[in-house]
């Protein structure tokens, strides 16, 4: 495993369902609230990563329909990953993975809150 993963998974990997699940949110959300600042730039791809790593670990723990989501969400992730050098040199484009970070963050919080009722 690379340096970054395995000292997140340890701490990642404890924790319950919902509990994970709020992470994630929570880090889209930060994705969602830096997107469109140039200062921090250089730490998206990164946050992304870990989001990525996060979502790998929790999907299979969710309901078929909600793990196809979340696993479509680590995959955009991936595509934005790849393409973030260019992209956050576009105003619209920084917007634009504003709002879907954002949507996705609200989205895996429903997945939380659903997991806390089961």
């Amino acid at each position: 495993m690379r340096e970054i993963e395995q000292p997140l998974r340890e701490d990642y990997q404890p924790h319950t369902l919902s509990d994970r699940l709020v992470d994630i949110a929570n880090r889209l959300n930060w994705v969602s609230e830096n997107a469109r600042d140039m200062a921090v730039s250089a730490a998206l791809p990164g946050a992304m990563r870990e989001c990525q790593f996060c979502i790998e670990w929790t999907a299979a723990e969710l309901e078929p329909e909600n793990c196809a989501e979340l696993v479509d969400m680590q995959r955009y992730l991936g595509l934005w990953r790849k393409v973030w050098m260019e992209s956050q040199l576009s105003p619209s484009l920084r917007t634009l993975l504003y709002l879907q970070a954002r949507k996705w963050s609200e989205r895996v919080r429903d997945f939380a809150s659903l997991s806390q009722a089961a």
